[in-house]
């Protein structure tokens, strides 16, 4: 319940900020709508940059497994092309 809490608590916070915010810039600007976009942009901005920091160590892990797929992959195509070569060489010799 105590963790719920906190979350609920903090989002009315933020909420709260951002409110004074745009209160303080309307004053400062003269023009709410102005205001507004300054503080949603800033915001935006403010969740890219943590969208973008948390998800760095996703990315890396994603190409690590992507590279290790290709290299896979690059073995498995080499064995194929020396089987064929090799059916092709004993039925060569068959004939």
């Amino acid at each position: 319940m105590a963790p719920l809490m906190f979350v609920v608590m903090l989002c009315v916070a933020l909420l709260l900020l951002s409110l004074a915010l745009v209160l303080l810039l309307t004053e400062l600007l003269g023009s709410i709508l102005a205001a507004l976009i300054t503080v949603g942009m800033t915001m935006l901005l403010i969740s890219g940059i943590i969208y973008v920091t948390s998800l760095r160590g996703t990315i890396r892990r994603l190409q690590q497994r992507l590279n290790t797929i290709y290299d896979v992959s690059t073995i498995i195509v080499l064995a194929y092309q020396r089987a064929t070569s090799l059916i092709a060489t004993i039925s060569k010799l068959w004939r």
